[in-house]
């Protein structure tokens, strides 16, 4: 089973549940993701970027927002040993 994770780090890792291994790490988004999901086939990534309320109210002008969907490839979601 294959699964994606994400934090406010601006990161999403793609991990192989079965081998215990992180199968693809992100070099990272310019604001924290707040939510990410991987379609059932596996065959896209879609994330939510944004302010993620860790710094409270009065903290969150000027992040950027948005909506975005990642193709991914067989390399990426399939363990290589």
């Amino acid at each position: 089973m294959t699964f994606v994770t994400c934090g406010g780090d601006g990161n999403y890792f793609i991990w192989d549940k079965d081998k215990r291994k992180r199968l693809k790490s992100t070099g990272g988004c310019d604001a924290p993701i707040t939510a990410c999901r991987m379609s059932l086939s596996g065959s896209m990534i879609a994330y939510t970027f944004g302010y993620d309320w860790a710094k409270g109210s009065n903290a969150s002008g000027g992040c950027p927002i948005g909506l975005f969907i990642h193709p991914t490839s067989e390399k990426e979601i399939k363990s290589s040993s």
